[in-house]
């Protein structure tokens, strides 16, 4: 342990900071030492607590000032969307009349399809057949020529009965 203390002491009697240069410490005595000047600006984070204070500060004028621009903003859109000029509506005429002097229907087989033999309720044995058809509905007015015609397409399964003996 006696070693060590020693070292210790040694070490700090030889290693011992240099001095400053002459010139800095000047210059860092007047820099310290000095009264601040109205050119200086303050270190930023004084800056910051100024402005988080003047925020905080100002807060409640902020958002005053916020509603009185907003509301009569906001007010104005509204009266410009639901305000604006329409166009001038026509008077209603009369609906045109139409009379339907030629009524046709036609129906038109697409194709047929097996739908396989089941076995319904009660032993009644039937096949079942798919037809896929399109229905056509065409009325006409023959005074003025016009036409209204309805187009549906249709399945139809038919059940047909098989014999079994």
């Amino acid at each position: 342990m006696n070693d060590d203390e020693s070292f210790e002491a040694e070490l700090r009697e030889s290693l011992r900071p240099a001095a400053p240069p002459a010139d800095f410490a000047r210059r860092l005595a007047r820099e310290v030492f000095a009264a601040p000047s109205a050119k200086t600006r303050p270190a930023p984070a004084a800056r910051r607590r100024r402005w988080s204070e003047r925020w905080n500060r100002d807060a409640s004028s902020f958002l005053r000032w916020l509603a009185w621009t907003t509301v009569p903003l906001t007010a104005a859109v509204a009266l410009t969307l639901f305000l604006r000029p329409r166009p001038p509506q026509s008077a209603p005429s009369a609906p045109p009349s139409f009379t339907a002097d030629a009524v046709s229907l036609e129906r038109e087989v697409l194709r047929q399809s097996d739908g396989g033999i089941v076995e319904l309720p009660g032993a009644r044995v039937v096949r079942l057949v798919r037809s896929d058809e399109v229905e056509r509905v065409t009325l006409r007015d023959t005074r003025t020529g016009a036409m209204f015609e309805c187009t549906m397409p249709t399945a139809r399964i038919t059940p047909v009965r098989v014999p079994i003996y």
